[in-house]
């Protein structure tokens, strides 16, 4: 209980004050250290730094975007226990409807309300209004929260959403005026380019302002353009913006504009009674790099819940292991492509940690939304509710760090050595340098248990500090891009028998009441097909696992336990110092559990 207690005390003081959310994870380091937990030096245990209000590893999210008639009995046959990023079209129904969805209610807000008077929307040079790509259909204009209509209209909404009891809020397309500055050549409305002066004012770095010929600016930013640059209309200025010397001052201006707009966003969430509300943004980070246009809002939400890429599985490993290192939840809504892989991706994101949303009314790219049915997927949502003791409190060990500085992301590199870490089933963490809300000095808590380090910079670029760090700890390091297949090798946690070369091994510890727990997920990527998983009854696997490398002690009960299994197994040891299991089954998805 005081623990419990510590650590609430620590996520109250981070909402206050979200630079500091980081210490969180080091305040967890320090509990393991000092024993509150039992858990093993053998691996480096991933503790779970996530803000309150994030998924539990065993929740199920259902996002019927519009409530329709069917979604109540649909959440329901789905377990559902969270509903969430749901637009209200009707509050007087919704209020009524409320009692029948999961208890875990959370609404919508996103970057095109309505506007009173039509003067709060994002304009191109011309100031007419501009309309994202994907929403030409409906014709949705492009808000931005410079406006005061703009903000009035985003507070009554959410407003709104508070008084029906909404535990969180998603924000939908969250770059808001970034997007079209960038993408669309904006933000020309009059409210965005009336605080630019100020801005430049204050700016830190007043050579650089000097530089872009805008020391003795004042007035409209679209005035300076056509004297400047002799800028003649929207299509002048969309061909050329990129190449003015202000330009990255005017793009860094706009930014400042969203993060004023989701600061006094997380503040009011915060301060709601009785109870804080969560925040969730539509937020696809692949990786923990800062060139992403969105990599700067990491720093406002509780929990990334966007749509998802899935075909490429160590892709999925690597963008769970960015939302790990950046203290955010993840609840990724999948891209569906066919049924197997869809299959496949929901068993990975849950051994990863994620929870991944119930593919019902989903976003699918060049086709109509995507309604998967409950004879496809509920027995892998039913599998986790059934099974909560093996997701929560199991958090991911890693064997390697990746030391990474996003704002010098070297993504070949990385993206090779992820790659060759998921082919051999070894769990990695990125360790970040840096983050969206500053900096992040390396930690002896942070490095122990790690075998290897794997640096995405080199030695010599990084802080005095670190490197001293880094040399005074015993700890095998080496540049990403030098790491080799033998230095891989000898990190091998698992061997799989002939035919079981396609299983993810994705092994999770146990803390808290939950230690001296380990779980090993077993996911077949060929396996997804719901006919084939019910015909293999027959089927026999044999894996292999090295409990020295794991911080497994010598003898430890055995089970395997999947939708359609759940039994005690002997494992045999080797001189080669791994435990054998043979697996009963051959399911897409099943779990090893070792217990002391």
């Amino acid at each position: 209980m005081n623990v419990q207690l510590i650590i609430q005390g620590g996520n109250v003081l981070l909402y206050c004050h979200m630079r500091m959310r980081f210490t969180l994870k080091i305040l967890l380091h320090l509990l393991l250290v000092f024993g509150f937990f039992e858990v093993s030096e053998a691996q480096h245990i991933l503790l779970d730094s996530r803000p309150d209000g994030s998924p539990a590893y065993s929740d199920v999210v259902f996002s019927p975007r519009f409530l329709r008639p069917e979604s109540f009995d649909i959440a329901k046959n789905f377990s559902a226990t969270r509903a969430e990023w749901i637009y209200v079209a009707q509050w007087s129904e919704f209020a009524e409807q409320l009692n029948r969805l999961p208890g875990w209610v959370g609404l919508t807000l996103n970057s095109n309300p309505i506007v009173v008077g039509g003067e709060g929307y994002a304009q191109n040079f011309d100031g007419i209004p501009l309309v994202a790509p994907w929403m030409k259909s409906w014709g949705a204009k492009w808000a931005t929260t410079t406006h005061p209509e703009t903000r009035k209209a985003l507070a009554q909404q959410l407003e709104r959403s508070l008084a029906v009891g909404a535990r969180s809020i998603q924000f939908d397309d969250p770059l808001l005026q970034v997007y079209s500055a960038r993408f669309h050549a904006g933000d020309f409305n009059p409210a965005t380019q009336a605080g630019f002066v100020d801005w430049l004012r204050r700016y830190p770095n007043q050579a650089q302002v000097r530089a872009a010929g805008l020391d003795d600016f004042s007035g409209q930013y679209r005035d300076f353009l056509v004297l400047k640059h002799q800028i003649r209309d929207a299509e002048d200025y969309k061909h050329r913006f990129q190449s003015f010397p202000s330009n990255a001052l005017w793009q860094q201006y706009v930014q400042s504009t969203v993060e004023d707009y989701f600061f006094l966003l997380r503040k009011r969430l915060h301060e709601n009674s009785p109870h804080p509300v969560a925040l969730s943004m539509n937020l696809s980070l692949k990786w923990p790099d800062a060139r992403y246009h969105s990599f700067f809002l990491s720093a406002f939400p509780d929990y990334m819940m966007a749509e998802t890429e899935i075909n490429d599985t160590s892709a999925l490993i690597a963008q769970a292991a960015t939302a790990r290192s950046l203290d955010l939840g993840f609840a990724p809504s999948i891209r569906p492509m066919d049924l197997p892989r869809n299959r496949v991706a929901i068993a990975m994101l849950y051994a990863l940690g994620a929870q991944p949303v119930v593919p019902w009314d989903v976003f699918a790219p060049n086709q109509p939304r995507y309604f998967g049915t409950v004879a496809e997927f509920g027995d892998l949502y039913r599998f986790v509710r059934a099974h909560t003791d093996l997701f929560d409190h199991h958090e991911a060990l890693a064997t390697v760090a990746i030391i990474i500085d996003p704002g010098r992301f070297p993504l070949p590199a990385i993206q090779s050595l992820t790659r060759r870490l998921a082919q051999r089933n070894i769990p990695y963490a990125f360790e970040l340098l840096s983050d969206a809300k500053g900096l992040r000095p390396l930690t002896r808590e942070r490095l122990s248990g790690y075998q290897l380090v794997a640096l995405g910079l080199k030695e010599t670029e990084l802080p005095d500090s670190d490197r001293a760090l880094l040399s005074s700890i015993d700890i095998q390091r080496v540049e990403a891009n030098s790491v080799t297949n033998a230095q891989l090798d000898a990190l091998s946690l698992f061997l799989a028998a002939p035919g079981s070369e396609k299983l993810r091994l994705l092994p999770r510890a146990g803390t808290g009441k939950a230690a001296g727990s380990w779980v090993v997920h077993v996911v077949d990527e060929e396996g997804g097909d719901v006919r084939r998983d019910v015909s293999r009854q027959d089927c026999r696997r044999r894996i292999g696992i090295k409990p020295s490398t794991l911080g497994i002690p010598e003898h430890v009960t055995a089970s395997w336990i999947s939708s359609e299994q759940h039994r005690v197994l002997r494992g045999e040891r080797t001189s080669d110092g791994y435990l054998y299991f043979s697996i009963p089954d051959c399911p897409v998805w099943g779990v090893l559990r070792l217990t002391k």
